[in-house]
């Protein structure tokens, strides 16, 4: 009960963090809303331009109307406007969005929210090379079928990495399903091991003054995972796995807001063997979460991409009290308490982002259970408009974990210059440092970038101290192509060449994505109990 009383202090801590936001709000009144649409290069004639102008669905009216937080012939606050223009700018199939008010007299205004679409249809052969392994296959990825925001993509790649093969996958996502609240998201993923079946339907917090948030999650993963010994010592082993999430969640306040969200979760699992028993299986639980968060905002350019991306800074906090309870006699019958704080500093030229989390479960006689704890950290310094030094610091660990846990460091987590799956164990940490120089020329489309970056980092045995445990590190350059008329992050071709200082080796990466974004945005996230992320594939 002592504990509880602790936790509980947490809780309401959390809770006065942030208080609400008394700023001033300036009201307009707004006669007209006029849409102005623009393809994806309308003012160029080059034949690249023509070619994708003319294969290109232009954004539907009722798109962009869905998303607009005020309307003709009324007042309205001028911060809505502005949430409007981001909420545009997040759906991710416009390269622009902005709202000028043009002012008709009379302390009236007429808005023009004008749009410019990005290419959204990337039918691409795929070849990926990083880690010792090369990917290479067919993928069709349609961020805004038709013009209707929907995202529909397919993808086939063949693997060779742990032999897995032809892997297909299958994705279908609407933000905002035509003329409703609703969200879903449905993905598909299959090869010869394994396949994965997960499905998402919600009413999201969309805005500043959403009310709520309610939704649904399934999830069905059958087939075999990998245990890996290192990149080419591994075995596979039988693991079903299917869980149901509900959610309802509560929000008061606006720009300073405050969530209180109630949770149930169950899942039924079938391992090959009581060793590879994971936590939290054949369990069910019920959670109430409380958390609050104040937000500001900023346009940043030059960072992770020399398109402008919106910059979320402020705070988050976030605590949970829950009981699990055992659906067959493989169960847990635990308490569980949770609590999560991230904080952000910001001014023109630097960032700092800091989170810190912790999460344990007990027993009726205080006994800890399954005891989780995570920090990270993003930064970046501006030292002149087109050149910075970014990085983060990853690290999590547990305690008292009983189930089966396996966290990876290789050429795509953390370390770079490293094989697929070659280092594996129950805690992990990883620092990387970039220096990113963004320049200013342009040619088809794509604006090139020059890194120079360092890895380190580590796994080890929760029974194990980090001093104890080898850290592995790796240094060298690369080269980003950014493709300006798409404001997805993954629509740049990345170039990787580290120096394994372990093996005294040069590699070679060639992917799509940043490695690592340089901030964190603060937004509200569905409570989930910690720790349970296994890297299996």
């Amino acid at each position: 009960m002592q504990i509880l009383n602790k936790y509980l202090l947490l809780v309401v801590s959390i809770i006065l963090l942030f208080p609400a936001n008394d700023s001033f709000s300036s009201e307009i009144y707004v006669r007209n809303v006029y849409l102005e649409r623009h393809n994806i290069a309308e003012n160029d004639s080059n034949s690249l331009a023509r070619f994708m102008n003319n294969f290109h669905f232009k954004t539907r009216p009722f798109v962009i109307k869905s998303e607009l937080l005020f309307e003709e012939e009324s007042t309205n606050d001028y911060l809505l406007i502005e949430e409007t223009e981001r909420n545009l700018r997040k759906l991710g199939i416009f390269t622009d969005a902005e709202i000028e008010l043009d002012s008709i007299g009379f302390d009236q205004y007429n808005a023009y929210v004008t749009t410019k679409d990005s290419w959204t249809t990337f039918p691409m052969p795929v070849y990926n090379t990083g880690g010792g392994f090369d990917n290479y296959g067919l993928d069709l990825d349609e961020f805004n079928f038709l013009g209707t925001g929907t995202r529909l993509k397919f993808k086939g790649i063949y693997r060779k990495e742990s032999n897995i093969g032809w892997e297909g996958a299958f994705v279908l996502f609407n933000s905002r399903l035509p003329f409703t609240d609703l969200q879903d998201s449905i993905a598909i993923i299959s090869n010869k091991n394994r396949t994965s079946q997960q499905a998402i339907l919600q009413i999201p917090y969309r805005t500043l003054s959403s009310p709520l948030s309610v939704g649904v999650k399934f999830a069905n993963y059958h087939g075999k995972d990998f245990l890996f010994r290192n990149s080419t010592d591994y075995e596979l082993i039988n693991s079903d796995f299917t869980s149901l999430d509900l959610w309802y969640s509560r929000a008061w306040f606006e720009q300073d807001r405050l969530f209180i969200t109630a949770i149930a979760s169950l899942n039924k699992a079938n391992r090959e063997s009581d060793e590879y028993r994971q936590a939290y299986d054949n369990s069910s639980y019920f959670m109430m979460n409380f958390s609050s968060i104040s937000q500001d905002f900023d346009y940043i350019k030059n960072v992770n991409s020399p398109i402008g991306e919106d910059l979320i800074y402020g705070g988050y906090g976030s605590a949970s009290i829950g009981k699990i309870f055992p659906i067959t006699n493989e169960g847990d019958n635990l308490y569980y308490i949770s609590a999560a704080a991230e904080k952000s500093f910001y001014t023109d030229d630097f960032y700092l982002y800091l989170m810190a989390s912790g999460a344990s479960g007990f027993n009726n006689y205080v006994k800890p259970k399954y005891t989780y704890q995570n920090a990270q950290a993003n930064y970046y310094y501006k030292i002149s408009k087109n050149f910075l030094l970014t990085g983060r610091v990853y690290e999590e660990a547990v305690w008292n974990w009983e189930g089966w846990r396996q966290l990876l460091i290789d050429s795509e987590n953390g370390l770079r210059g490293y094989a697929l799956n070659e280092f594996q164990g129950d805690n992990r940490m990883f620092i990387n440092t970039e220096l990113r120089y963004f320049i200013n020329y342009e040619l088809l489309y794509f604006r090139s970038s020059i890194v120079g970056f360092f890895d380190i980092g580590s796994v080890w045995g929760q029974n194990k101290k980090i001093y104890e445990s080898q850290f592995y590190n790796s240094a060298g350059l690369g080269i980003r192509l950014h493709f300006v008329k798409s404001r997805n992050s993954e629509h740049l071709f990345r170039f990787d060449f580290p120096y394994n200082f372990h093996t005294k080796q040069f590699g070679i990466v060639f992917t799509t994505k940043q490695f690592f974004s340089s901030f964190k945005n603060h937004q509200f996230s569905i409570p989930d109990l910690f720790g349970r992320k296994n890297d299996i594939d």
